[in-house]
């Protein structure tokens, strides 16, 4: 994020200087050395400053890597510096005595007949520093425009990281919605189908449970009349077994009777010769027979029950309904 981009342009101002430094090297045919670097960049970051706040240019002469107080102890057997470029870098005017910059530090006052010379140096040198300037200008344009397309390239890549998890994070809201929406048509749908398989479930008990008691009904049913029939033909038979048996006992008691009325007949005859009167015999003969009807068995005669009525007949077996009771 801002710490990168801060982190480059940091390494990119330090190549900057380290370039400036390496070229003010090989100009002031000086060893590039480490330890001097870090005053040097002190003093190039310090002169880059004042000559952005003066607008003039900025030119570094053999002492940019001493320190102020280095620089002190070595001139102060000599001359005083007179320049801008000559004085302690924190000791400068605010505006300089001449416009023209002195890159580097010249002894002019011991050979005035050397100022044009000094003059071409400088121009020379403005040249070149103009020079070096566009180099490094250019290469930091480069550099910060690298800088620039490195941390929109990263800022494009975390925004479409972003987008591209944002996308997931929405596309597994809506797959857990529609997979919530699948389970609660699932529910309904297997709710809906359990219960009407319940209710066609409920109503096929119903039925075998009402089949089961109309079969049990009708078989009950089919008992009773049965019980009711075979009862019935068992006292029909009964009765008809009785009425036959009432019939021979009284045709036998007939037949008795009127043995006995003949042999009582004839012992009376034998007994008297002369025939009684009619009316007489007749009342004799009957109170013989009443006597001798007393002698025989009783028959018991039960009461009939009411016949049942005829229902239908199937083949050759005849159903009747039960007989209603009497209240």
């Amino acid at each position: 994020g801002i710490q990168q981009v801060e982190d480059q342009e940091n390494l990119a101002r330090e190549a900057r200087i380290r370039s400036a430094y390496l070229d003010w090297s090989k100009k002031y045919e000086k060893e590039p050395d480490e330890s001097r670097f870090k005053t040097f960049s002190q003093n190039f970051l310090v002169m880059e400053n004042y000559a952005k706040e003066t607008g003039k240019d900025m030119n570094l002469n053999k002492y940019a890597d001493l320190t102020e107080e280095e620089y002190n102890r070595m001139v102060s057997g000599g001359d005083s510096p007179s320049t801008p470029e000559q004085l302690p870098l924190d000791k400068k005017p605010t505006e300089p005595a001449v416009d023209e910059p002195v890159v580097e530090y010249q002894d002019v006052t011991k050979d005035l007949e050397a100022v044009e010379d000094v003059k071409d140096v400088v121009k020379a040198a403005d040249e070149e520093t103009a020079v070096k300037k566009a180099e490094i200008k250019a290469k930091a344009d480069e550099k910060a425009d690298a800088t620039e397309k490195a941390r929109l390239e990263a800022a494009e890549q975390i925004k479409a990281k972003a987008d591209e998890k944002a996308d997931a994070a929405q596309k597994a809201r809506l797959e857990a919605a529609e997979a919530q929406r699948a389970r609660r048509a699932a529910a309904i749908e297997y709710n809906s189908l359990s219960e009407k398989a319940q209710k066609e479930a409920n109503e096929k008990d119903r039925k075998e449970r009402q089949a089961a008691q109309e079969k049990s009904r009708e078989d009950i049913k089919k008992d009773n009349e049965a019980s009711v029939i075979e009862a019935e033909i068992k006292r029909e038979e009964k009765e008809a077994a009785q009425k036959a048996r009432a019939q021979d006992l009284k045709k036998q008691a007939d037949e008795i009777a009127r043995r006995e009325a003949r042999e009582a007949e004839a012992k009376l005859a034998r007994l008297n010769p002369d025939p009684p009167e009619k009316e007489k015999s007749d009342d004799f003969i009957s109170n013989l027979f009443s006597e001798a009807l007393k002698s025989l068995p009783k028959v018991e005669e039960k009461k009939s029950p009411p016949k049942a009525k005829k229902k239908k007949s199937i083949g050759n077996k005849v159903f009747y309904s039960p007989p209603k009771a009497k209240k």
